[in-house]
C-alpha cells in the first residue's frame, strides 16, 4: 500500500514509500527539528540509557532523500509548521486505511509501562483519521471540565509595600527599603492571597494559545471556554521546566493529568524555525518496544494470577567455556516454568531460534513461546531442537492484536487475545 496525502497531512508506513515534501517545507529544517526531538526523547521513554542507546548518525524517525522523506521504525505524529506527518505501524500495510487504522496506537500503549503517553484515557473505539486532532479535542474537553468544576488556586508568597499590616512583617526588607531611607511609617509586608493567576494555569493558557491554529468545531469551542475561565490569568511563554516546577497537592489528580498533557504539548515546541506557524508537535515511539510493552502489559493486566516476571536478568553458567552469560527474556512464567518472548516481524527469523534455545538452557525448561505481532489470526507452529539429551520445543505464535473487520471493536479485540493468550499458556 502506498503512503497517503490529504492536504497538509502526510501517511507514511513503517518502511513503506518514499514522499516528496512540500515545498514550502525545508528537509533540512525538518531534520534539525527532528534532531531536536531526539534529543529530549528522555521524558517519553522510561527505558534505560542501556536500551536507548545515543543515536550518532542523528534522528532515527525519518530517512532524508533530497526533498523525499521514509518512514523507519518509529509510529506516532510529527507536526512541523504546516506539515503533519503520521506514522502508522507496518501490520497495517496491506490492509485498507480507514477511521480505525491510527486508534490502533492509543490501544498499544494503554498497556505500555515504558512510554509516558498522557492521553491513555480516550476511548479506543473512536474512528478518527487525524491522530493529533483527536488527542487536542480531548485535552480541550478534559480540561475545560475540570477547570469548570475544580478552579485551581494557590497561595503565592508576595512582599511588598503597604501602608498598614497586611499579613506579617518583612523584618529584612523593612529595615533595607524603608528604615534606611527614612520611610519607616511604610511597612514591607509578606502575604499569601489565594489567587488563580499561579504558575498552572498559566501553563494551561500559554499552551490553549498555541494549540488555536489545530482548532475547528467543539475543539474551537473548548479552548475558547478554557480562555474565558483564565481570563485573569497572565499569558506568557512557558516550557516543560516550567511543568517540572508544578508541585500539586494529591487532592489534585487530575490537574497533574492536564500538566502531563501540557508538557506533551509543549516538549516538541523547539521554536527555532516556527515563524509564526502553529507549535510544533512530535510524539514518536519505536514500535519493537511498542509490541513487548503491550504483550508484557496486557499479561500483567488480563492475568495477574499467573505472577508473570518481565525483564528479568538470569545469570546461564556455561561449562565448556567457563563464563557466566546474562539472559533477559520478555516474559517468564515461573509458575508455567516457560519463558514468552515478543518479536516485532513479520516472520520468524533463524537467530531468534538461537535465542529462545538459550534462554531454555539457562533456565532449564523444555518449552519456550516465540510470540510475533500480525495483522490476522494464523496457526501455530513449533520446532523441535534438541539440547544434550534433552528437546526443547519452541512454539511459534502470531498474536492477533489488528481489528478484523470495520464492525469489530478493541472490545472484540481484547477478549480474542486473552483467549489466544490463555491457549498459549495451556500448553
Amino acid at each position: 500500500m502506498t503512503s497517503k496525502k490529504k492536504s497538509n497531512i502526510l501517511y507514511l508506513y513503517e518502511y513503506g514509500d518514499k514522499v516528496t515534501l512540500p515545498d514550502d517545507i525545508e528537509p533540512e529544517a525538518l531534520k534539525y527539528y527532528l534532531q531536536k526531538v531526539w534529543q529530549n526523547r528522555y521524558w517519553i521513554y522510561k527505558y534505560t540509557e542501556e536500551v536507548l542507546e545515543e543515536n550518532f548518525d542523528g534522528q532515527p524517525f525519518l530517512q532524508f532523500d533530497g526533498r523525499s522523506i521514509r518512514a523507519c521504525n518509529y509510529a506516532g505524529v510529527i507536526s512541523f509548521q504546516s506539515l503533519t506527518i503520521v506514522l502508522i505501524p507496518k501490520l497495517f500495510k496491506e490492509t485498507a486505511f480507514s477511521t480505525q487504522t491510527l486508534a490502533h496506537l492509543p490501544f498499544y500503549l494503554s498497556y505500555c509501562r515504558h512510554i509516558h503517553f498522557p492521553f491513555q484515557w480516550i476511548e479506543s473505539d473512536n474512528a478518527i483519521l487525524d491522530i493529533l486532532t483527536q488527542w487536542i479535542h480531548f485535552f480541550a474537553n478534559f480540561t475545560r471540565n475540570l477547570l469548570q468544576e475544580q478552579p485551581y488556586l494557590t497561595y503565592q508568597t508576595y512582599t511588598g509595600q503597604t501602608d498598614f499590616l497586611r499579613g506579617k512583617l518583612a523584618v529584612q526588607h523593612y529595615i533595607n527599603e524603608q528604615i534606611a531611607k527614612g520611610l519607616w511609617q511604610q511597612m514591607q509586608t509578606e502575604q499569601q492571597p489565594f489567587v488563580i493567576n499561579n504558575l498552572f494555569n498559566q501553563i494551561v493558557k500559554y499552551t490553549v494559545s498555541l494549540l488555536f491554529p489545530y482548532a475547528k468545531g467543539e475543539t474551537y469551542g473548548a479552548l475558547q471556554g478554557i480562555l474565558h475561565l483564565l481570563e485573569d490569568v497572565e499569558l506568557r511563554g512557558c516550557t516543560t521546566s516550567d511543568c517540572d516546577s508544578v508541585h500539586l497537592n494529591r487532592l489534585y489528580p487530575e490537574h497533574q493529568k492536564v500538566i502531563d498533557m501540557c508538557r506533551f504539548f509543549l516538549i516538541g515546541d523547539i521554536g527555532t524555525y516556527r515563524q509564526h506557524q502553529p507549535v510544533n508537535i512530535a510524539f514518536l515511539v519505536p514500535m519493537e518496544r511498542v509490541f513487548e510493552d503491550f504483550v508484557a502489559g496486557f499479561v500483567q493486566t488480563h492475568f495477574p494470577q499467573w505472577q508473570v516476571i518481565v525483564q528479568k536478568h538470569f545469570t546461564w553458567a556455561t561449562s565448556s567455556k567457563q563464563r557466566n552469560l546474562l539472559v533477559k527474556p520478555d516474559i517468564w512464567l515461573p509458575l508455567h516454568q516457560t519463558v514468552w518472548d515478543t518479536k516485532y516481524k513479520i516472520q520468524p527469523a533463524q537467530g531468534d531460534l538461537y535465542q529462545m534455545h538459550a534462554y531454555a538452557t539457562a533456565l532449564g525448561v523444555r518449552k519456550v513461546h516465540l510470540l510475533y505481532a500480525s495483522d490476522k489470526e494464523v496457526s501455530l507452529e513449533n520446532i523441535d531442537l534438541q539440547s544434550g539429551s534433552d528437546t526443547i520445543t519452541i512454539y511459534i505464535h502470531y498474536l492477533p492484536i489488528v481489528l478484523l473487520t470495520t464492525n469489530d471493536t478493541f472490545s472484540d479485540l481484547t477478549l480474542r487475545l486473552k483467549e489466544t493468550l490463555q491457549k498459549i499458556a495451556d500448553k
